[in-house]
């Protein structure tokens, strides 16, 4: 950093700091027996300054400022290894670093601080410590333009990630992610965030551009040696072609996933992997594979639940009440009730199983009431294919006409 760079790079620390404590220039001069130019100059790199001279303004608001530039390199380097953990899924080692970087009592107040305060917005987002969302995204926009391209470009994709998972916003989700990408177009980090891209353009029924997004999302992690972080790409891939029935294409997709996991000894892509096949499986009416690999899953002692409902539902369409009614039974037990749609299924299958045709017509429309409310897009579009189909086989064709042009209106954005 040179000393133009320097200069900026004080001043803006100074005057976020200054606003954040809500001191006015006018006060602050007077603490320091300065003028109002000479500090708004500093705040806004116009003028250098002594480090005396800026330790005494930073003491006048009761701060002790550590000037030594080697904490900015220290700090640095532990941000791009946090960084890193993070899209690389090592929690562990993600976890750790935030606490050294939040909670170091040198470092905050330092040319490190504009680093600090992003991996505490960075806490916040994951919840890993309770900061305030508002509060910390303020000090980020504030010290926007002296952060590097490639923490602009976290900054972003952090921001674009709460929009979308904590407030819904995925039209402004996709703007900021857009962003961070125009950042670090090739980095690391514009891999996991077409990543993210991949999965609003996924929750919006945009197949094609889910796809396009995934796959660069895999070609930049596969050149930055981000195997763990690719596996869960190639997850959202084998998903993609499953919603759209692209049966054959997705089995393989799953099964070289599985067995890049066993390589890489990912436990937890392994059994995501399998249960995706059995799950497509029953959406695709590939009724053996889904009993084979919900089976292989139980008896594994993974995904009891989720496998109880498929197992039941598959024997419920091939009209095999008796086995039906096991795995019914199975998931009564097992459902906690922490997924309101698996208790929507449940409803639904036990309308099934005890031929209450006109009660589970009601729980379908019920379940897809809610998921309309939810923005379940893929959800929307299984759930509307079983209320068509029971219409058709009812004659209900009024009110399946109706329903057919819902799902035509959620399907019209892939073509």
């Amino acid at each position: 950093m040179n000393d133009l760079d320097r200069q900026l790079y004080v001043g803006t620390i100074l005057k976020t700091i200054r606003k954040n404590k809500g001191i006015t220039l006018s006060d602050l001069s007077k603490k320091c027996n300065l003028s109002i130019q000479y500090i708004s100059d500093i705040e806004n790199g116009n003028k250098s300054s002594k480090s005396e001279t800026l330790d005494m303004i930073f003491r006048s608001m009761n701060i002790l400022f550590n000037f030594d530039v080697e904490v900015e390199k220290q700090v640095t380097h532990l941000f791009n290894r946090m960084v890193h953990a993070h899209i690389c899924l090592n929690i562990k080692e993600r976890t750790e670093l935030i606490e050294k970087l939040t909670s170091h009592p040198d470092w905050e107040f330092s040319y490190a601080y504009p680093i600090i305060q992003l991996a505490k917005y960075m806490a916040t987002i994951i919840n890993f410590r309770d900061y305030t969302y508002d509060y910390q995204n303020n000090l980020c926009e504030q010290m926007f333009y002296i952060f590097s391209n490639s923490q602009k470009s976290f900054y972003l994709l952090l921001k674009g990630i709460y929009l979308y998972v904590d407030l819904k916003h995925y039209k402004k989700a996709k703007e900021e992610l857009f962003r961070s990408i125009s950042y670090s177009p090739d980095g690391i980090i514009a891999g996991f965030t077409y990543n993210q891209l991949g999965i609003l353009e996924r929750y919006d029924c945009n197949y094609y551009l889910a796809m396009i997004y995934q796959n660069k999302a895999k070609e930049i992690l596969l050149k930055n040696n981000c195997f763990i972080r690719n596996l869960s790409v190639e997850i959202s891939i084998g998903i993609l072609l499953g919603e759209q029935k692209y049966y054959k294409e997705m089995k393989e997709q799953f099964l070289r996933t599985y067995e890049s996991a066993c390589i890489l000894n990912d436990k937890e892509t392994q059994l995501n992997a399998l249960y995706n096949i059995a799950f497509f499986a029953m959406y695709c009416k590939e009724y053996e594979d889904a009993i084979d690999y919900a089976n292989k899953l139980i008896k594994m002692n993974c995904y009891l639940k989720d496998c109880y409902y498929i197992l039941a539902w598959v024997y419920v369409e091939k009209d095999d009440r008796i086995n039906a009614g096991k795995y019914y039974r199975s998931l009564e037990k097992a459902n906690k009730h922490d997924d309101y749609i698996i208790d929507c299924y449940e409803k639904c299958l036990k309308a099934r199983i005890n031929n209450k045709d006109k009660t589970y017509y009601k729980t379908l429309v019920d379940l897809y009431k809610k998921l309309n409310k939810k923005g379940y897009s893929f959800d929307k579009v299984m759930v509307l294919e079983y209320i068509i189909e029971y219409c058709d086989h009812h004659e209900l064709f009024e009110e399946g006409y109706g329903y057919q042009k819902e799902l035509l209106k959620i399907l019209q954005k892939n073509h």
